[in-house]
């Protein structure tokens, strides 16, 4: 028997069960980091497609990826289909976050998370919201794990920054990648505005990027959506939305603007990942450019994406990380 179940039993036997079992409750709460609030939660309810999606299902997928690739997809699928709050597991209320955490990753939080607040001070905003995340302002999307060869590869060409949101991205981009251009696709009328703000704040040439006030997607079209402010703003919320936006694919805009030289797509889009690269067929054939793209938001991002860049045989090297 542990030392703790001796103590436990002890108290049970000085002060009663009903007693020593409060007892025991408030040691464990004053003793470890417990919580109410949701882990893991989401605003995004596509989460909820990966509650049937099994280990067996990703590793027959991922199978030709390395190690380090399959155990994120896994990691992160277990995530969100054995902790969120759903109809399946509503008793959790009350959690124990070192129990759901190992130590090793709650370090690396901690570290990450003083990293973003450093960079975060290279940038002058000013918004009524956190500004950046670790993805873009820590791991620029993926860019600091890539070979010098790739970097060399990709500077002095042109960037497209799919779901810009405040402009965080694209100042990284800036700052650290010296691109010809950077291109930032945002469907958010508010978030654009935000976006001209800060780089305008950060003194940016206008030269060096361009908003494109467009949703990027398979095919052309109009769509009416519920726009919200910030990170969250997700096309597919698109059910009778009152908020108006042009969906252009980005093969036809590359098309339309003469640009030839793409060497980095970058798409964080909240769910329409797969439809932006079936609309940039084109450009990414001709172009070979650097792809660095979200898949976590829905199984048509985290399955398709990968299985049509495969059947387009473009030998490509690919790789699943956890940036955030």
């Amino acid at each position: 028997m542990s030392a703790i179940n001796s103590l436990c039993h002890v108290i049970y036997a000085l002060f009663g069960k009903r007693l020593g079992e409060k007892m025991v409750m408030a040691a464990n709460v004053i003793l470890h980091d417990w919580r109410i609030h949701v882990p893991f939660e989401t605003n995004i309810p596509l989460h909820k497609e990966f509650l049937d999606t099994s280990d067996e299902e990703i590793i027959a997928a991922f199978s030709e990826l390395d190690q380090e690739s399959l155990d994120s997809a896994l990691k992160y699928v277990s995530r969100h289909r054995d902790f969120l709050f759903t109809c399946r597991n509503t008793e959790v209320a009350f959690y124990n976050y070192n129990k759901i955490y190992p130590k090793a990753d709650i370090q690396k939080s901690k570290e990450l998370n003083a990293r973003f607040k450093e960079e975060q001070k290279n940038f002058k905003y000013e918004l009524d919201s956190e500004f950046g995340e670790v993805v873009s302002l820590v791991y620029h999307h993926g860019l600091i794990l890539c070979p010098e060869k790739v970097i060399h590869y990709i500077r002095d060409h042109v960037f497209i920054d799919a779901g810009g949101c405040f402009g965080d991205s694209a100042l990284i981009f800036l700052k650290y990648y010296n691109p010809g251009k950077v291109i930032t696709f945002e469907p958010s009328s508010r978030n654009i505005q935000c976006c001209r703000m800060v780089m305008e704040q950060n003194h940016v040439e206008k030269s060096r990027y361009e908003l494109a006030a467009f949703g990027l997607g398979r095919t052309c079209s109009t769509l009416f959506y519920d726009e919200t402010f910030g990170s969250g703003n997700s096309l597919k919320n698109s059910q009778g939305g009152s908020s108006r936006v042009e969906i252009i694919t980005l093969d036809r805009y590359c098309q339309d603007h003469g640009i030839s030289d793409v060497r980095l797509i970058k798409a964080d889009i909240e769910g329409m990942g797969l439809d932006m690269v079936m609309g940039a067929e084109e450009v990414i054939r001709a172009n070979r450019p650097v792809l660095c793209l979200s898949i976590y938001h829905n199984r048509e991002e985290l399955f398709g994406i990968y299985d049509l860049l495969k059947q387009w045989e473009l030998d490509y090297h690919f790789m699943i990380r956890k940036l955030s």
